[in-house]
């Protein structure tokens, strides 16, 4: 198994290829099986672009906001800027961790051949190991927000 690359590192660049195999299936399965997960691959590396810049953008400015306010005092109702800013890196570098695992995923589902195995990495993407919705809620609710599903 290879190691997935780092968005930071440009000499690694994903390029889908057909993997050749003796049995070649008369509908094309296989085939469209590959183009779709390399699809979804590519989605997936904009998709963590996109939201890694968003996120750090958020982050960022809660963190000024925190060294602006010289007390601990509420913000909003209860919680304080500073702590606020903390729930918001807890809930980005858990998003980080999630991505790491599912770009992992994907280029297992990309190389796999057997069956099973396409199952037990599917219910892996599907078990958010590092990310919790459930503990962030209180964030959520803080500024009367609606949680998300």
């Amino acid at each position: 198994m290879s190691k997935t690359p780092t968005k930071s590192d440009p000499t690694h660049v994903f390029i889908a290829r057909e993997i050749t195999t003796p049995n070649k299936d008369q509908q094309g399965v296989s085939k469209a099986v590959f183009s779709h997960v390399s699809k979804l691959h590519g989605l997936l590396n904009d998709w963590m672009k996109l939201r890694d810049r968003g996120v750090n953008i958020l982050n960022n400015q809660l963190r000024a906001l925190a060294k602006l306010q010289p007390t601990d005092d509420p913000v909003i109702f209860t919680w304080s800027v500073t702590k606020i800013s903390d729930t918001v890196q807890k809930i980005y570098d858990s998003l980080v961790k999630e991505d790491r695992l599912k770009q992992v995923i994907t280029e297992n589902v990309a190389h796999c051949r057997d069956e099973k195995l396409v199952e037990i990495y599917t219910s892996a993407w599907e078990f958010e190991a590092y990310f919790n919705m459930e503990s962030n809620a209180y964030l959520f609710v803080e500024v009367g927000l609606a949680g998300v599903t």
